[in-house]
């Protein structure tokens, strides 16, 4: 729901569709207090140790075999990453888009409070999955199109115009049928034509089932839409959509598990970098500058965009901690990358103090920004904020620095 090589969701984008939960105004000070002093004493004790070791100078003996077992490090690192990153990941993702199919489904068929409660989790639990994937976000989730399958740029306008479209029937070459239907013929009569027809990406994805799910025109002031304020055309129209992108997601773990059209699983060719018959990565280190470039570019978006338009416009945080959640989830995922086998051993092998202060600065962030999320004063959160960006920029430079050279020929 938060602009990556896939093509990602902004952050202005999405604020159209967040829910507008009402929270109470209460003060946290304390909290958040402690909470910063907490991730100061954390980030400052990076740099007390950085300073003190750097003045020992370089150990040239050091530096010559940590060279001469780079090649082996990067063969480790492209070998794990699939099995202990990617492929987990995607499984979580397929199994909760299986559930948000399924919540669609029951939503459709029995519109109650509690069944529409059940559709807006199942929707953020793969949002916030979804996010997590961005620090790996290359291979078929670009090349083959599953990220804009799953969470395109929704066209708010065009998609109010589609749904009229199908509520009054005003379909192309008669579709559907001009006589008045009863609900379940029509129903039934919409979803095939949705399952026939040909949706343009801008009309479907996650974007497009909380603009549905949270429309910001049909929401009253005093909460959320309610189950009844959903039409017959709405709930068949989420229940496709969540079709659709559990069959993304879905297809997307076959591609890293399986291979696609007789060619390789993804992981098989990641982790065989290099190889003679790789025509994907012609070196061991252009699959490892793949991944560092991977959890860079999804850091790079966070300290360049999101975080300074979130500092921007505290007050809509103060009502609704989503866009915090979805950020979170996106840091997670770079500490997961960040962490995965052979990482910090390649890291370490040209600095001792790198990987300490990247997980140091971006646990820092994290702690943070999830103590941002309890509802507060919007210049507390903004403060908040705008110290765990100057922290994540310690991170950022650091990989750009330090690690990614690494990695390039």
């Amino acid at each position: 729901m938060f602009n990556f090589h896939r093509q990602k969701p902004s952050v202005q984008g999405l604020r159209i569709q967040r829910p507008r939960v009402q929270r109470p105004r209460t003060q946290h000070y304390h909290t958040l207090k402690r909470a910063l002093l907490t991730a100061m004493l954390i980030f400052s004790s990076g740099f007390v140790i950085t300073e003190g070791q750097a003045a020992e100078g370089p150990n040239t003996e050091i530096e010559t075999k940590a060279e001469n077992s780079r090649v082996a490090q990067l063969q480790q690192i492209n070998q794990q990453f699939a099995a202990t990153v990617v492929i987990p990941t995607y499984q979580t993702l397929a199994e909760q888009t299986s559930r948000l199919a399924l919540a669609s489904v029951t939503f459709e068929n029995t519109p109650t409070e509690a069944n529409l409660s059940n559709l807006r989790d199942a929707w953020l639990a793969v949002e916030l999955t979804w996010a997590q994937s961005n620090a790996f976000e290359f291979g078929p989730v670009h090349s083959l199109g599953y990220g804009p399958a799953i969470a395109s740029p929704v066209d708010t306008t065009g998609l109010d115009l589609l749904l009229n479209q199908l509520s009054e029937n005003q379909l192309s070459e008669n579709q559907l049928s001009e006589n008045q239907l009863s609900e379940t013929e029509g129903s039934a009569a919409l979803a095939n034509y949705l399952t026939e027809g040909s949706i343009h990406p801008s009309l479907k994805g996650l974007e497009a089932i909380a603009h549905l799910l949270y429309h910001p025109e049909k929401t009253p002031e005093s909460g959320n839409r309610l189950a009844s304020d959903f039409s017959t055309t709405e709930r068949t129209y989420l229940n496709y959509l969540a079709a659709e992108v559990q069959t993304a997601t879905t297809d997307l773990l076959e591609v890293w598990q399986t291979g696609w059209n007789n060619y390789p699983a993804y992981a098989t060719v990641l982790a065989n970098a290099g190889s003679p018959d790789n025509a994907v990565y012609i070196s061991t280190r252009s699959g490892t500058e793949e991944i560092i470039r991977g959890l860079f570019n999804s850091l790079d978006v966070v300290v360049n965009e999101e975080l300074p338009g979130l500092i921007a416009a505290p007050e809509q945080l103060a009502e609704s901690a989503l866009d915090l959640q979805l950020l979170n989830s996106t840091l997670m995922g770079i500490q997961l990358a960040s962490r995965s086998t052979g990482f910090s051993e390649l890291v370490n092998s040209s600095s001792d103090q790198s990987q300490q202060q990247i997980q140091q600065s971006l646990e820092t962030a994290t702690v943070l920004i999830a103590a941002a999320q309890e509802p507060q004063d919007p210049d507390v959160i903004s403060f908040a904020l705008t110290v765990a960006l100057d922290s994540l920029q310690t991170a950022h430079a650091l990989i750009d620095s330090d690690v990614l050279p690494l990695a390039q020929e």
